[in-house]
């Protein structure tokens, strides 16, 4: 069964990564719920609706990728660990970063899927 479930998380990472990179909002809606939280490597920490108002007005996001992905199971709960590398840019100022960061996420398994109810970053020095 861990398999399934590492199949299904790879997907809904790919569509998370697509939506970020799309700024498609209506697709992260499917996966990251009302109840996200989500913790910046500075130590910032949003709910969903703050993380959306700044991906809509603050920050695009060029390009991530994953690697190192471990997973753990606790029943209907996943955790998932690994590199982030993500290129972003600010959108009053244009102006380009890119960024390494170990990120957590938790995911559980609802009636509509996986859901990503947390997430962690922090930057690699």
């Amino acid at each position: 069964m861990a398999n399934v479930f590492i199949a299904e998380l790879e997907a809904c990472e790919a569509l998370r990564i697509k939506g970020l990179t799309t700024s498609d909002f209506d697709l992260l809606r499917t996966i990251l719920p009302d109840n996200l939280t989500h913790v910046h490597s500075n130590g910032h920490l949003q709910d969903r609706e703050e993380l959306f108002d700044r991906m809509v007005n603050v920050i695009e996001f060029i390009s991530i990728e994953r690697e190192g992905l471990t997973y753990r199971f606790y029943g209907s709960v996943a955790v998932v660990t690994g590199t982030m590398k993500m290129t972003s840019r600010m959108r009053d100022t244009n102006v380009s970063a890119d960024a390494i960061a170990t990120v957590t996420q938790t995911w559980v398994k609802e009636t509509n899927g996986w859901q990503q109810v947390a997430f962690q970053s922090a930057r690699h020095p």
